[in-house]
């Protein structure tokens, strides 16, 4: 059966599909039946090169085409659905034309498993591969293409939900929250509110109000003095809806953060402390007692969750 890969490039060539008269001062008669036939190869050819087929064999291959080759041309396109895995080099043999060597690039013969069944399979016939035996050539072998590991396959299994992070964890992966990575990170940040600083000596009551826009746990306190002297200083919490706080929000306990005649100090401890805080929580800043500081900084250690 004639096909599109029997059509010629230059355009005059063309005298005839598939024996139907189209030259110069044909029969209009034959105009439909032409168009039909031209339609009915192009389908052919697209099915030919869009592994409609599947393949027979492993080693000594044939393919049945939609086009129904006669002849091998160079440069005729196939793919086709591997129907078995090679063991060695292959042959393929096309409509029955003839059986021709498989080989891969740098007009190689093929290995084992080159071909596998399943694959998608390029080939291009060349007449000159193959010491000039005329051969097809296989545009990728299963080599070529990185398998599907045991990661990948975990990976795709999952059913993360929305927003939700693929991590390794403890060997396994796994999806997680934002709010288990933010943990497991243990993102550190630091609250700093500075006290004084104009060169006159820091006085007791409230200093002011800082709204946290971020959920965290305090994990230290660090208080950092201009010079050598004493401060307690207090803090309080409450939400935005009950501002201001008061001291019946602290949240220091019986331990404030304190400087006693030095100029710094820092805990870890926090006895009694209440440590959590919530997104858009307020943080008012009391000193309790002062000697000698003009300024203070009082900075919060926490980790985001």
């Amino acid at each position: 059966m004639a096909g599109i890969d029997e059509y010629s490039t230059t355009a005059g060539s063309n005298v005839a599909i598939n024996s139907i008269d189209i030259a110069e001062n044909c029969l209009p008669s034959g105009m439909n039946n032409a168009f039909r036939q031209m339609m009915a190869d192009v389908r052919r050819f697209a099915n030919d090169i869009g592994a409609k087929a599947v393949s027979s064999g492993t080693d000594t291959v044939t393919l049945t085409t939609e086009t129904g080759l006669t002849a091998y041309a160079d440069g005729t396109l196939l793919s086709f659905i591997a129907g078995g895995t090679n063991t060695g080099a292959a042959t393929l043999n096309v409509d029955g034309v003839g059986a021709k060597a498989i080989r891969k690039g740098g007009d190689v013969a093929l290995a084992a498993g080159d071909i596998t069944a399943g694959m998608l399979c390029v080939v291009a016939y060349d007449a000159s591969a193959n010491s000039a035996a005329g051969a097809w050539l296989l545009a990728a072998t299963n080599a070529a293409f990185q398998p599907l590991d045991s990661d990948l396959t975990t990976i795709g299994g999952l059913s993360p939900s929305n927003d939700d992070i693929i991590q390794r964890k403890a060997g396994a992966w796994t999806n997680r929250t934002i709010a288990q990575i933010k943990t497991d990170l243990a993102l550190q940040d630091a609250i700093e509110f500075v006290i004084g600083g104009s060169a006159i000596a820091i006085t007791t009551g409230v200093k002011g109000d800082l709204e946290i826009p971020f959920a965290c746990t305090i994990t230290g306190v660090t208080l950092l003095g201009d010079q050598s002297g004493s401060i307690v200083v207090n803090v309080w919490k409450d939400t935005y809806a009950n501002y201001p706080p008061t001291v019946a929000d602290k949240i220091t306990a019986s331990a404030p953060p304190t400087i006693s005649t030095a100029t710094k100090s820092q805990d870890t401890t926090l006895t009694g402390w209440t440590t959590s805080i919530a997104a858009g929580d307020i943080l008012r800043f009391n000193v309790d007692s002062v000697t000698s500081l003009t300024r203070c900084t009082i900075s919060l250690m926490v980790t985001r969750t």
